[in-house]
Formats: C-alpha cells, sequence, structure tokens
C-alpha cells in the first residue's frame, strides 16, 4: 500500500498520522467524577481486585485474597451509607494459599463513586478500600481500552504500564488475550496453572489501583496453556474452568455469554464480541476445519443479525495474518476463513476487528472488496511482555498503515451518528502515553 506524505501527515479519514507525533503526548479531557485524583495512581492494594462486566445499574467484582487471612466486604456509597452485596461465588484450592471471592454489586447510580471495603475479618481493620462506579452504557463517545500481552516477569513495566492506562481514564478495558503466561514456569496440572494465575494476578499494578476500571478479556494461547495451543490441548477444559474463576462475570443486560470464553457486551450503542479462538481450533485449511467452531460461528452470526448496530470482533490472534510468521486466522485456516468474511459481508451491521499476540502493534486497512465496505483491524501488543526495535519489519503487510514495536496500549474511541456511520479515533501510545501513531476514519455500510 502506498501513502503519500501529504495523506500521511493530514490524518484524513483513513489516514496514518504518525510521522510527527512520536513525541506528541496524549490530552486527556477533564477528570469525571467518577474518578480520583492523580495522587491515587501511587496506591497499591493489600489485595487483587477485578472490576468485571458493568453496566448502568451494576457491577461484578472479583476479590483474591490469602485465605488464611479471611476478609468480609463493605460497600458504601458518597454519604457513607452501606448498600447490598452479595457473594455468588467462592473458590479456593488446597493447594494454593489464595481464594477467590466473587461479588455482585445491585442498584447503583450513574454518576456516584462508591467505595469497596475490604475488611480484616479478625480485627475488624479496613486493610483495603477501591474506588468504583456504574457504567453509562448509553454514553455516545466512550474511550477504551484496547491491550494484550501481560508478562508478569518484566516488573518496572507491568507496574507503571498500567498506570498509564489509569491516567487515560478509559470506560472500559479489553484484554485480547494472553493476561497470563500460564503454560510457562508450571508443571501443566491445575496446581501449576492455578500458581500462575494467581501470580499475575498478585503481581499486576492494574488489579491494585485505587480506581476500579471495567475490564473484560478473553483468552489466546498463553492463558489458554499451550503456546499456539488448539482443541487438542488435553488440559483445556481444567484451564477452562481456571480462566473463567479469574474472569468471568454473570449473565445479566447488556452481556451475553457463548460457546467456550466468548461473549458479548452491548454498550454505547456498539457490540463488542469477545471470541475464544482456541478452545475449537481444529488446524488445517480444510473447509472442515475451523478456527472458532461451528456453534462458535452460529452465535456470532445470531447475535450480529439481532441489530444493525456496529460491531467489533475481538480475538487473540490476528484475523487478517496472511503475512506472519505466527499464527492467524487468514494464515491457518484459509478456506474457513473466507466463508466467515462471506457470512459477515451479509450482515447488515458493520465490523471491525481487533486482536494482539504478536508483540507488536499495528493498524490495517481492510479493504472494501474484502466486505463490500472499507473497515480496519487494529493490533495491540504488548503492553509488558517481550519486545525489541523493528519487531514489525520482520512480516511485510500489503495493508499496514502503521505499527511500533514499543511497550503500548489503544485508546479508542468511537461513536455511531443517526445515519449508522461509525466514526473512529484510534489513538496507540508508549509508556510515556507518546502517540506512536493514530488512526481516523468512518466506516459506513
Amino acid at each position: 500500500m502506498t501513502i503519500t506524505r501529504r495523506k500521511f501527515i493530514t490524518g484524513a479519514a483513513t489516514a496514518i498520522g504518525a510521522a510527527g507525533l512520536l513525541n506528541e503526548v496524549i490530552t486527556i479531557s477533564p477528570m469525571s467524577s467518577a474518578h480520583a485524583s492523580s495522587d491515587d495512581y501511587s496506591y497499591r492494594g493489600a489485595v487483587a481486585i477485578l472490576q468485571g462486566f458493568t453496566n448502568q445499574t451494576s457491577t461484578q467484582l472479583t476479590v483474591m485474597f490469602e485465605k488464611t487471612k479471611p476478609v468480609f466486604y463493605r460497600v458504601l456509597n458518597m454519604s457513607g451509607i452501606e448498600i447490598s452485596h452479595r457473594i455468588y461465588q467462592s473458590e479456593s484450592r488446597a493447594h494454593s494459599k489464595f481464594a477467590i471471592d466473587k461479588i455482585a454489586i445491585d442498584h447503583l447510580l450513574l454518576g456516584v463513586v462508591y467505595t469497596f471495603q475490604v475488611i480484616d475479618e479478625v480485627s475488624g481493620q479496613v486493610i483495603d478500600e477501591r474506588n468504583f462506579s456504574a457504567m453509562d452504557v448509553s454514553k455516545k463517545n466512550p474511550r477504551i481500552v484496547l491491550a494484550s500481552c501481560m508478562k508478569d516477569i518484566y516488573v518496572g513495566p507491568r507496574e507503571y504500564m498500567w498506570e498509564r492506562v489509569a491516567q487515560v481514564k478509559p470506560d472500559l478495558i479489553l484484554f485480547s488475550g494472553d493476561t497470563c503466561y500460564a503454560d510457562q514456569s508450571n508443571d501443566g496440572d491445575e496446581a501449576g496453572f492455578w500458581r500462575r494465575y494467581s501470580e499475575t494476578r498478585s503481581k499486576l499494578s492494574h488489579f491494585r489501583l485505587k480506581n476500579l476500571t471495567p475490564t473484560m478479556a478473553v483468552w489466546d494461547d498463553h492463558d489458554f496453556g499451550a503456546n499456539n495451543g488448539d482443541t487438542t490441548f488435553a488440559g483445556k477444559n481444567m484451564v477452562r474452568d481456571i480462566f473463567q474463576i479469574f474472569w468471568d462475570s454473570e449473565d445479566r443486560h447488556g452481556f451475553v455469554k457463548g460457546p467456550g470464553q466468548s461473549f458479548v457486551i452491548k454498550a454505547f450503542g456498539q457490540r463488542f464480541f469477545m471470541l475464544d479462538g482456541r478452545f475449537f481450533k481444529v488446524k488445517g485449511s480444510n473447509s472442515k476445519n475451523t478456527m472458532f467452531g461451528r456453534d462458535q460461528e452460529e452465535f456470532i452470526f445470531s447475535q450480529l443479525k439481532q441489530s444493525k448496530e456496529p460491531s467489533w470482533l475481538i480475538n487473540g490472534l490476528l484475523f487478517f495474518g496472511g503475512y506472519v510468521m505466527g499464527e492467524s486466522f487468514e494464515k491457518d485456516h484459509k478456506n474457513n476463513f473466507q466463508q466467515f468474511l462471506q457470512g459477515l459481508s451479509r450482515q447488515e451491521a458493520p465490523v471491525g476487528f481487533l486482536s494482539g499476540d504478536i508483540h507488536y502493534s499495528e493498524a490495517m486497512k481492510i479493504e472494501a472488496k474484502i466486505l463490500g465496505y472499507e473497515t480496519v483491524e487494529y493490533v495491540s501488543s504488548s503492553i509488558h511482555s517481550s519486545h525489541f526495535p523493528g519487531l514489525h519489519l520482520r512480516g511485510r503487510n500489503p495493508r499496514r498503515m502503521a505499527a511500533t514495536s514499543t511497550h503500548n496500549f489503544m485508546i479508542i474511541e468511537s461513536s455511531v451518528n443517526k445515519a449508522n456511520d461509525w466514526n473512529i479515533q484510534m489513538n496507540c501510545v508508549d509508556d510515556r502515553l507518546s502517540k506512536r501513531f493514530t488512526h481516523n476514519t468512518v466506516i459506513k455500510r
């Protein structure tokens, strides 16, 4: 693909504005009432807490704590009045010191900052305290962070990269795989996988910051449990159960579960399809072998048919990755990929693609002849896993508009107008919140 200097710099629709932006620090809008001051970025909680699926009236929290130090919880509104909560799932293992409580909180009000307290059962002292809010699913132009590849051995990056994410104050965070390198440094049994999930949850600063943000994840090969793994992996059911304990949410309004680890989030006039590219994956390009499995494909298309709302398809490995040395839907399942694209082309809802895996980030233009309209694939990787300068140069991608091999994540702001035009602004930023590249486009079905 040839991009003229004028088109490269101006940032017109579907053009990349990367040159001259490498030192431009992203500008963040004024802090909303749902977030505390920037002084709280240095806070590190005593336990690991995830805010999971959240809508305008409810949220779900996952708390990991040491089971020899039992705790209970309190939720307070802005007036200090306690509100109800329920523990809907508790999990522990004899081989681990860590236990998990999953907590549902209902009857929330938009614009209210709530306090979640973790209290030592013996002393009655508050040992951890976090802020959280409901999510305004009617927001017209949400700020969404996309990240992947979170190797926990890199001490510095696993601290400050999540501070940078917090500083951009996203409405929603989406992880497109490799949330935990569970296949490394374990014995391959349940104890080993549980230990690796617990270690990563303990170490990443995202789970210990003062202000919680709704965060949803789908897995890829490393958190699936086998590098480049597929449906033949013997431990897939065991690791599926562990992943769901650490990440899964209850069914509720705006959240629909699908086969495997897949689910759909409905918010902001858009839909977010978190897809499981591992559990059902059958190697080989003949027409009978699939990436997502027939049941998951049926789920995807049945959900797409329900409305014309623009939809993000989110997977661990690349969709349009025929050029990469490693895995991709396009490369590994050529026939199934073409069938899948044909199915998408018949949907009234426009789609965009989000992925990770390859330890560099890039923006691709997907030409109109593929689906009947021009769209994009954004690849976000890695936030703090291994990387080196120029990694993206190993493969020549004719669809690539820009790429970077630094530690980074993507900030996507997208909105839908009355004509169902999908306006998208994407910034890929590094560890200083400097823009590595940016892309603005309008997708029209």
